[in-house]
């Protein structure tokens, strides 16, 4: 349900002044009259999805009934699970580091347009949430970037890099990714298979 912040919305008196509404949530102080504060470095779990809807396309006055607004997810979630495969023993990936590279970290979004401006730009590190969980961040709609890399750090210290430049993320969907790692002689592979907005079934790995 809405509640007013201060003193609510008053249409004018005269019938022939219409209005036009957007909304978004959380809500959030705007800067320059349209501006919301992306910041997605805060981590998964203490980010609350952006829901945003964009202005209606109808005009409302004081005659109007209720106003339909469709608040829309405005972020990609992103899942990685990881499993450990040829030379690792179970529990090998407790404790890992999930980060990927060249992702927008900060931006402007215009709640009256919808446009995105980037602010900063870097490497994310995802929420680790246990094994059986995954790791996870929200990321803004990006386009591919051949130069972008999903890097899994274990415990131990090894390290494997998931070049990913050919993904892109749209809005409002899930994505997520079931990662295995192996050791070959000295050598290290991932395998990896990916489902956009679906889930991965447990018995689909990319190797690593």
């Amino acid at each position: 349900m809405f509640e007013a912040v201060g003193d609510g919305i008053y249409y004018s008196a005269d019938a022939n002044e219409r209005i036009k509404f957007s909304a978004y949530y959380p809500y959030q102080e705007l800067t320059d009259g349209n501006i919301y504060k992306v910041d997605l470095t805060q981590g998964y779990n203490n980010i609350d999805e952006l829901l945003w809807a964009g202005m209606s396309t109808e005009s409302y006055n004081k005659d109007s009934g209720v106003v339909a607004l469709n608040m829309l997810r405005q972020y990609s979630t992103v899942r990685i699970t990881l499993e450990e495969g040829d030379g690792y023993e179970s529990g090998d990936v407790n404790g890992a580091t999930v980060t990927i590279s060249n992702i927008t970290l900060k931006a402007d979004f215009n709640v009256k347009t919808g446009e995105v401006a980037a602010t900063e730009t870097g490497s994310l590190t995802f929420e680790d949430r246990g094994v059986s969980a995954g790791w996870f961040i929200y990321v803004l709609p990006t386009a591919a970037d051949v130069n972008r890399i999903v890097t899994v750090t274990l415990a131990s210290g090894e390290s494997f890099d998931w070049a990913i430049g050919d993904k892109a993320f749209e809005a409002g969907r899930y994505y997520q990714y079931n990662l295995r790692v192996n050791k070959v002689g000295s050598s290290f592979s991932f395998t990896v298979e990916d489902r956009v907005n679906e889930i991965m079934a447990p018995n689909e790995y990319i190797d690593l």
